[in-house]
């Protein structure tokens, strides 16, 4: 793997696992949650930080 892919994956990880944080920390202040909550809940973030991490793959990579 080259320093461009490493480049571009670190920028993807970083907005998905910014996104899914946000996003959980968001509904628990917000909602009032128990198991079943919590894990939709991060599964849901899970699925807007894919998006997240794809737009960040793609824009890690600009400029090279």
């Amino acid at each position: 793997m080259n320093d461009k892919q490493k480049q571009q994956l670190m920028m993807a990880l970083a907005a998905f696992n910014f996104t899914v944080i946000a996003y959980v920390l968001y509904k628990y202040f917000t909602v009032r949650m128990d198991w079943p909550t919590v894990l939709w809940t991060v599964l849901v973030g899970a699925g807007i930080g894919i998006v997240t991490g794809a737009i960040g793959y793609f824009v890690g990579g600009m400029g090279k």
